[in-house]
């Protein structure tokens, strides 16, 4: 029992190093921008998307019209 006890308390101050470490707090920030950056990205490419789409759907309806007129 007292190894399980020293196994798991040298678990959790392992656990307490890799947390209170600089590198993990500057890696976890740096994927954290790269992340909102991706996300960012993504929302405007799609804002494109949809204003093109929303174009073309009012091209195709005009065309439409005008030739039923």
């Amino acid at each position: 029992m007292a190894a399980l006890m020293a196994a798991e308390r040298k678990l959790n101050d392992t656990g307490s190093a890799v947390k209170s470490s600089r590198y993990v707090t500057a890696g976890a920030a740096w994927l954290n921008g790269a992340f909102g950056k991706v996300a960012k990205a993504g929302q405007a490419a799609g804002t494109k998307t949809r204003h093109k789409w929303n174009l073309a759907v009012s091209n195709l309806t005009t065309k439409d019209s005008s030739i039923a007129a």
